[in-house]
């Protein structure tokens, strides 16, 4: 049992950025992007990115779902380590600053960013650009989630892929989740 979900898993990870032309056509939640949009964010991602040298350490400050995808498909691609914040404030973004030294962002307000943060505008390119055959190992840390110390000290919880996509596989099969099925958000999406 045990092979066959690594098999399984191993699968759909080695063909994550790689799309059919009809997942390319279909519409990415109800936010008027479609699945290739999607895609061709997370290309345009990856290719500024490459071009400011050593991989970069990006915290995503966005409520859009979007550019949230974009981020994860362009971070599977190599090309970014990603923070994920449990609150916008500038206090929490400085703190987590401290804790990791991001030094780029993707953020809905760049007013709360602590100083000397680059500020990243998400730009569309050709879903080629993200290289399936460079896909990041599925067993190494691409996202950094933080809570926000509900417990008395802020934690920091790291995913590796396999992680993050086992979770959300054994969600799917646990509640028989189909493309049909709708979530209704009680919390913002950032939030732990």
């Amino acid at each position: 049992m045990a092979t066959q979900h690594r098999e399984k898993f191993n699968n759909f990870y080695q063909n994550i950025l790689n799309p059919s032309t009809d997942l390319c056509r279909r519409e990415f939640t109800l936010s008027g992007y479609s699945y290739g949009e999607v895609f061709e964010l997370a290309a345009g991602i990856k290719t500024m990115l490459a071009g400011r040298g050593r991989e970069k350490t990006l915290c995503l400050c966005t409520e859009k779902k979007s550019v949230t995808a974009a981020c994860v498909l362009a971070s599977l691609s190599g090309a970014c380590q990603l923070i994920l914040p449990y609150s916008f404030s500038a206090h929490a973004l400085m703190e987590m600053q401290e804790a990791t030294g991001f030094d780029a962002a993707i953020a809905d307000h760049p007013e709360e960013l602590p100083s000397g943060v680059e500020v990243i505008t998400p730009l569309s390119g050709k879903i080629s650009d993200l290289k399936p055959d460079k896909l990041r190992d599925p067993d190494k840390p691409f996202l950094r989630l933080f809570t926000g110390g509900s417990t008395g000290k802020p934690r920091v919880w790291t995913k590796s892929p396999r992680n993050l996509l086992a979770e959300a596989f054994y969600l799917k099969e646990k509640f028989e989740l189909t493309q049909n099925d709708l979530f209704v958000a009680t919390v913002p999406p950032y939030h732990i």
